[in-house]
């Protein structure tokens, strides 16, 4: 079944935490990164950040890091506003 929007739901594995990153594996090779943004006994939603476009259902493995995703940052970079996943500055 084709994924339409950037949220993937599965069923609830083991030992997952709120907020830890995801990566996905497609069968072609590809891995796109996520992060666990609700979490029930049943069903984990995993938000996409690098969409689904061309993800199926089946086509899917997940892989929990056990960790949150995280960012390095230089200290020039700290000093300013950027657009949502977008490396691009804001202008002021």
């Amino acid at each position: 079944m084709p994924l339409i929007g950037p949220l993937v739901f599965i069923k609830t594995p083991e030992n997952v935490a709120f907020e830890e990153q995801v990566i996905l594996n497609l069968k072609n090779g590809e891995k796109r990164i996520g992060n666990v943004i609700k979490l029930s006994e049943e069903i984990t939603t995993i938000q996409v950040y690098e969409g689904t476009s061309g993800m199926n259902t089946a086509d899917i493995k997940t892989e929990f890091v056990g960790k949150p995703l995280m960012l390095k940052l230089a200290p020039t970079m700290l000093r300013q506003s950027f657009q949502w996943c977008s490396v691009k500055p804001l202008m002021a």
